[in-house]
């Protein structure tokens, strides 16, 4: 019964950090990719968020491909 516990709770953990990963990438490439945003921001500041954004996304990934090997 634990086991089953267990592999549930890594399958939605999993489920979410999926769902995160996307969501930074998405908002990484929003920031690069679209030009008029709500508030004011030079591109420079704009692209380098974005940037910073999608490298952060690729170590959430790095690090659920990392955990979800181990177990």
């Amino acid at each position: 019964m634990a086991s089953n516990q267990s592999t549930a709770k890594q399958k939605i953990l999993l489920t979410l950090g999926i769902f995160i990963f996307a969501m930074y990438m998405a908002l990484g490439l929003a920031f690069v990719f679209v030009t008029e945003l709500p508030f004011n921001m030079s591109p420079t500041m704009r692209v380098s968020f974005g940037a910073v954004l999608i490298a952060y996304a690729g170590f959430r990934l790095y690090r659920l491909v990392k955990q979800s090997k181990n177990q």
